[in-house]
């Protein structure tokens, strides 16, 4: 494998983590401050 190939690949596992973890936040920021706000949060 190139180093091209492997800057890529590094480069691949951290950019599709980053996204899901900053939306996870973004997702636990509105449950946090709707529980906060007396909101029922939950789907059931």
């Amino acid at each position: 494998m190139n180093v091209d190939a492997k800057l890529l690949l590094r480069l691949l596992f951290f950019i599709i983590p980053v996204p899901f973890a900053s939306y996870l936040f973004y997702e636990l920021g509105h449950w946090i401050v709707g529980e906060a706000l007396v909101n029922n949060m939950s789907y059931i």
